[in-house]
């Protein structure tokens, strides 16, 4: 009789578990999130970043941020942020590293001299020859997808120099709040209040993910590789033009807490394009590996460690909007463990 009594008891809990996360869609909007019972003696909260500039405005538009953050004992985020890691270049220990699974460079048939036609080796001696830096990058020899890579870092961080200086121009007694990064913000916010700051993985975690994916993409010719250095070197202006544009698209999705746009639109230059490998692969299947990777991957490690946190501690977990959506996102992971995860985004305007 007992057997039977904890056997329908068990029947109507799978029924109640499965009625419950039929009311609770896959969340399709909301950045802020409240994480309660489950055994928790404190709510946890959960909110999704912007990892580049621009991102500070939503603190505008939901009220209540900063104070939610210092309510609780512990920020939790994907590791100490620095701006730098964005547009840096895939590091190795070594370039053979990178590239073991292509053809070696320097090869018989692989100098520049070789694989240029005339027009090309015009462009590209009038880039490289235009000043020290360039001149200096031209003389390592560096294999064109390597060279492409240092060259995407090359034209960013120019740009992020100029964009910078414009803004102490303009803003040279008081640079606004909203040129800082939201990750980094929340970071100095916690240490300031001497907050315990928990790091989700390692910080070369992503340049390790760079390296794994350039070293899954399919080998290719010399020749390929130079006309895709050859097609950014020409076209970097307007590269960088259809970038921006992009980057401004999930900006404004981000401001419209939309993060159902995060998982559909994978073409997200502005948080995929960069980590895809070093290849720039328009290939639907390496699109969708990267983001397994990026995102879906980290997910379910970071799922391995964030329960055990909140139980022990109430926390603010800071990660990138990016990882709240979708079967795997955090909140859906969150609310399969049976805790009640609550979109506070609205109830805090």
């Amino acid at each position: 009789m007992r057997i039977k009594l904890l056997f329908i008891l068990f029947f109507w809990f799978l029924i109640y578990v499965n009625a419950k996360n039929q009311l609770e869609p896959l969340p399709a909007s909301g950045l802020l999130w409240k994480i309660s019972g489950n055994g928790l003696q404190k709510p946890s909260y959960l909110f999704g970043t912007y990892h580049a500039k621009g991102g500070m405005q939503i603190l505008d538009s939901i009220s209540g941020i900063e104070e939610l953050l210092l309510s609780t004992n512990a920020l939790i985020c994907e590791s100490e942020f620095e701006i730098s890691e964005i547009i840096k270049p895939v590091e190795t220990k070594n370039q053979s590293e990178l590239n073991r699974n292509l053809k070696p460079w320097p090869n018989a048939d692989s100098t520049y001299n070789n694989l240029l036609n005339g027009k090309q080796k015009f462009v590209f001696d009038s880039i490289f020859n235009s000043n020290n830096t360039l001149k200096g990058i031209k003389l390592l020899n560096l294999r064109p997808l390597s060279l492409w890579s240092y060259m995407k870092y090359f034209y960013k961080s120019n740009q992020a120099k100029l964009e910078s200086k414009a803004s102490k121009v303009i803003n040279s007694a008081n640079i606004s709040k909203k040129e800082e990064v939201l990750d980094s913000y929340l970071q100095l916010l916690a240490k300031g209040h001497n907050m315990d700051i928990i790091e989700l993985e390692p910080k070369n975690k992503m340049q390790e993910i760079k390296v794994v994916l350039s070293n899954e993409q399919a080998m290719m010719s010399y020749k390929k590789e130079i006309d895709i250095l050859m097609n950014y070197l020409v076209n970097q202006t307007k590269i960088a033009l259809l970038s921006k544009e992009t980057v401004n698209k999930v900006l404004s999705a981000y401001l419209l807490q939309d993060i159902a746009y995060l998982i559909t639109q994978q073409e997200n230059e502005h948080c995929l394009n960069d980590n895809l490998g070093q290849l720039g692969s328009e290939d639907e299947r390496n699109r969708e590996n990267a983001y397994r990777r990026i995102v879906d991957d980290r997910n379910d490690v970071w799922m391995t460690k964030i329960p055990s946190i909140i139980k022990k501690k109430s926390s603010f977990i800071a990660v990138g909007a990016s990882h709240l959506p979708g079967d795997k996102g955090l909140v859906n992971q969150l609310r399969e463990l049976g805790y009640d995860v609550e979109n506070i985004s609205e109830r805090n305007n």
